[in-house]
């Protein structure tokens, strides 16, 4: 799986292309969710912020996981978006976007899905990394199952279909501790 992991690494370094920003008002903005299953009261406009490129990546370095009593956290749910424009430039630095994905602790492999534009449900496990899934173009995610924790890109190829998209991920968000939560919301946002 290694030769894999370094090919993929390859074509992403050699083929992807990054744009910062799309709209100079918007410069260094990501959008960016956060909710647990503690809060199912939070709105979605109360879990949503834009972010800068350089805060995204504090704020995913930043861990729930065990505490120090024994109890765990409540499952937690981060996502970034990142626009894709539709000859699959991402806008976003090439520093961060490459820095989110070690964050998220995803499989190298993930990046050759990206960067070739693949449809489709693509799953990804070795030791070395988190369970990493990819669906199509509409995100790619990583699960961890001690913590209950799901970290998320989602590649906005429309620029229009962020907020349906967030519409429906609210209306599921009891299923946030699922293994598959992501990918019941993306099939079913598909759908829609």
């Amino acid at each position: 799986m290694e030769g894999i992991g370094s090919l993929s690494q390859q074509t992403f370094q050699d083929e992807q292309k990054f744009q910062h920003y799309l709209d100079p008002r918007l410069a260094d903005r990501l959008d960016t969710i956060e909710f647990t299953n503690a809060d199912f009261e939070k709105t979605l406009d109360d879990s949503m912020t834009p972010r800068t490129q350089d805060d995204v990546c504090t704020w995913l370095s930043s861990s729930y996981g065990n505490t120090t009593d024994g109890r765990t956290d409540p499952a937690t749910l981060k996502l970034v978006r990142v626009v894709r424009k539709l000859d699959v430039t991402l806008c976003i630095r090439q520093s961060t976007f490459v820095r989110i994905l070690d964050l998220m602790k995803a499989d190298p492999s993930v990046k050759y899905m990206i960067c070739r534009d693949y449809d489709g449900f693509h799953e990804f496990y070795t030791l070395s990394y988190r369970l990493t899934r990819f669906m199509g173009t509409a995100y790619d995610g990583t699960f961890d199952p001690l913590t209950m924790d799901i970290t998320a890109i989602f590649i906005d190829c429309l620029g229009f279909t962020f907020t349906a998209f967030t519409e429906t991920l609210q209306a599921f968000r009891k299923l946030i501790h699922t293994l598959l939560m992501l990918c019941f919301v993306s099939g079913y946002f598909i759908l829609r």
